[in-house]
């Protein structure tokens, strides 16, 4: 859903996610990545679960608390939450120094980063805080 064409396909009309899955009836799994972008898909997901056609229905996305805001249909009861955490330390290899996790964080995004610093800074004032706090030194 990073797409703005796709976006916007799918907030116009989000069941076409409906005709999709029906249209593609040997497909078992389907996959749509920052789902919090068109919330209004997941009625349609909501729909779909319950035809009990045995699909499989991956939605992922980095913002539950904008889903939660919105009002939307959270499909209680019809999905299993899972949560993917920052790495840890055992996992970054050459980047596994302590030191370096502690003032920067396991973020994949801020450990991958060429400035780590810059990005942690900008990651926090859009995120985390507001605005005209800055990570202190």
């Amino acid at each position: 859903m990073l797409k703005p064409d796709i976006q916007r396909k799918y907030q116009s009309r989000p069941e076409t996610i409906i005709e999709q899955v029906h249209a593609n009836p040997s497909i078992q799994t389907f996959i749509v990545d920052e789902i919090q972008k068109v919330p209004e898909l997941l009625t349609a997901f909501h729909s779909l679960i319950e035809e009990k056609q045995n699909k499989q229905f991956i939605l992922t996305g980095s913002s539950a608390r904008k889903l939660k805001r919105s009002g939307i249909d959270l499909l209680a009861g019809r999905v299993l939450f899972r949560q993917m955490h920052p790495f840890i330390l055992s996992e970054l290899g050459r980047h596994s120094d302590f030191n370096y996790a502690l003032k920067f964080g396991l973020l994949p995004l801020i450990i991958l980063a060429e400035n780590p610093e810059d990005t942690l800074n900008t990651y926090i004032s859009f995120y985390m805080v507001k605005k005209e706090f800055m990570l202190l030194r």
